[in-house]
């Protein structure tokens, strides 16, 4: 909403300049960080090494494994909305700078919400509980939208999903942090960020072409079908020996 305010105000130019000087002005002050003596003291690992450790440790660990599962599905399936939102706002439901502005401010407000109220949330109900249903409705949620031709109830929708949605996330955060070992994490942490990107990637590219031929809604109505569905198919396939997703 303040970017929409900004860029009225002074133009999409003088926004894109103000936002760069922000990140480099970022970059200068993170340079002037310095750690501790013990965190400054560089290991020589060659790139390759680290990698194999991390992937090795992953195949080993359940829970890390259905994690990445689900991060691979979730960005191959609903990764396209990064594109599609926009599309979405202003053809199908004709709506106007504005309203995509407010669309976005209602995911973002939905998302804090949710991040705030996920601790609660994993503490009162099992990791595989909140990580099955808040996947779930999250999912469905763009079935929903496809089918929907009212902007308000879109904004229902988009902020219900998003509080899910985070408060998910941090249930999975904290399985995948109870689950890696603190001396590992970097390097697992830093390969499945690698892992997730290119599922990504696809999904824009493809979803952007899909939406050319059968149209935006129906793209959003199959990928939350396609995303729901394969979620289901994991849960039934993966190793049901795999008790740390109930741990307290």
């Amino acid at each position: 909403m303040l970017a929409g305010a900004a860029s009225a105000a002074w133009g999409i130019a003088s926004l894109f300049y103000c936002t760069g000087m922000i990140y480099f002005l970022a970059a200068l002050v993170c340079n002037r960080i310095r750690l501790s003596a013990a965190s400054t003291v560089k290991r020589e690992r060659k790139i390759m090494t680290n990698l194999k450790e991390a992937l090795q440790y992953t195949r080993g660990n359940p829970d890390i494994r259905f994690l990445l599962s689900v991060g691979i599905l979730w960005r191959l399936f609903i990764g396209l909305q990064v594109s599609l939102f926009v599309i979405y706002i202003k053809s199908y439901l004709s709506g106007s700078d504005t309203d995509y502005g407010l669309f976005m401010t209602t995911i973002g407000m939905g998302s804090i919400l949710g991040s705030l109220a996920g601790p609660w949330v994993v503490k009162q109900v099992p990791y595989s509980s909140v990580i099955f249903w808040g996947m779930s409705l999250h999912y469905a949620s763009f079935i929903i939208l496809g089918l929907l031709h009212d902007f308000y109830a879109v904004l229902v929708i988009v902020f219900l999903s998003y509080i899910v949605f985070y408060a998910t996330l941090v249930g999975l955060h904290s399985l995948r942090d109870k689950a890696t070992r603190i001396d590992i994490r970097g390097r697992v942490y830093g390969s499945v960020t690698a892992i997730l990107t290119p599922p990504a990637i696809v999904s824009m590219l493809v979803g952007g072409y899909l939406t050319s031929m059968f149209g935006v809604e129906n793209v959003l109505i199959g990928a939350g079908t396609l995303a729901l569905a394969s979620f289901y198919l994991l849960n039934l396939t993966k190793d049901c020996s795999s008790p740390k997703a109930d741990l307290d």
